[in-house]
């Protein structure tokens, strides 16, 4: 998908919105849309933190999709949960939720360990899911998601919503319209403050938790986009700074790829104030491109492309219509779900490719790989 074609069920952009309207809209978000008659049913496996930001706001503003219901560890918990963000029903237990035949889409943003057991369960009752990012807990149980999701035909999307925004498609188009020329070097950030604390689940090793886990994610994922979703031939490198044993708070790599490209990437969950910027630099044999704060675009973002060496530069924004990169997301999948469209743009590949990379890093920093020894193994 190009940013020319952006989410097939979204309104049509007139003119993209100043800074002051967006940080309104997301401090005081609009009031919801009509859903459609025929919107798309979606059930949230837990009551985790992040489903606020990711599903409940978003799909306010998105009439093809209706936060239907909730289940949490507790029937109490979902209870509170539902209330709090105006969700209609609950159920009781994630098995009822699932089973549930007027449920037409799982949303599953539990801790990485649990993505595959509750992922295979869904799409074995038939629902498409929404799967929080990492997918898997490694490349293998990733593996067995795509081929069960492929074997039932349901949606199978991996939820690195940054993906779906205007400003990161911008980008892929120029890299591979061949405008930087022979790419020769990515640099990516993908960076979080010091906030969590040691006993945080991103740090626990029984739920495959880590730095590049977590927020490594978005790191390896848009190196992986930039040269056309392939897999590295090899980790050069890779040294990771614990804050438990065999778990990173910080992660840095580097990945060789076959076509001859270098990728140098930073992952930390324990970054100062001052320096807490993702960033993804993509370094061409004519032409250099720095895409500044590519995770969340929405908020601001720049582009910048500079010919080389030290040449013109160009800077570029794209906000579209100013919709939230959860959002735009939200309207693709809703896409896929009703077959409108075919193009994942985070595609099965990516989804299996990116953990397969994530893999070779743990292994690369002598860590272990995540999750449990793939059986018969």
């Amino acid at each position: 998908m190009s940013s020319a074609d952006a989410n097939p069920s979204a309104p049509a952009n007139t003119a993209s919105p100043g800074l002051f309207v967006r940080l309104w809209r997301l401090a005081f978000p609009p009031p919801a849309l009509p859903r459609d008659s025929d919107a798309l049913r979606i059930g949230i496996l837990g009551a985790a933190s992040i489903a606020p930001m990711s599903l409940i706001t978003p799909a306010r503003h998105v009439p093809g999709i209706l936060v239907a219901s909730v289940a949490a560890r507790s029937h109490e918990r979902a209870k509170q949960f539902a209330v709090k963000h105006g969700i209609p029903t609950t159920h009781a237990s994630y098995d009822e939720l699932i089973n549930d035949p007027s449920i037409d889409a799982i949303y599953n943003p539990l801790p990485n360990s649990l993505h595959y057991e509750w992922t295979m369960k869904a799409i074995q009752a038939g629902k498409h899911v929404l799967l929080e990012k990492p997918a898997t807990s490694n490349a293998d149980e990733a593996e067995r998601l795509v081929a069960a999701a492929k074997t039932k035909g349901v949606v199978l999307l991996e939820a690195f919503h940054y993906r779906f925004h205007p400003a990161m498609l911008r980008v892929l188009d120029i890299v591979h319209s061949g405008e930087l020329g022979e790419l020769r070097r990515i640099e990516c950030r993908a960076v979080a403050p010091n906030v969590f604390n040691a006993d945080d689940i991103r740090f626990n090793l029984g739920l495959a938790g880590g730095a590049c886990m977590d927020i490594g994610s978005y790191a390896l994922n848009a190196i992986r986009a930039v040269v056309g979703g392939i897999v590295p031939e090899r980790v050069h490198e890779a040294t990771a700074e614990l804050v438990a044993p065999d778990v990173d708070h910080t992660m840095h790599f580097t990945l060789d790829f076959d076509d001859g490209v270098t990728a140098v990437g930073e992952a930390s969950l324990n970054c100062s104030w001052f320096n807490m910027i993702s960033s993804l630099r993509v370094i061409g044999s004519q032409k250099e491109l720095c895409l500044r704060n590519y995770i969340l675009p929405t908020i601001w973002h720049s582009i910048v492309v500079q010919e080389l060496p030290g040449g013109k530069k160009r800077t570029e924004k794209h906000y579209g219509d100013g919709s939230t990169t959860y959002a735009y997301m939200l309207h693709h999948f809703v896409a896929l779900c009703r077959g409108e469209t075919d193009d994942y743009v985070v595609t099965h590949d990516d989804t299996v490719g990116n953990m397969r990379t994530m893999d070779m890093v743990y292994q690369a920093a002598g860590l272990s790989v995540r999750g449990p020894p793939t059986p018969n193994a």
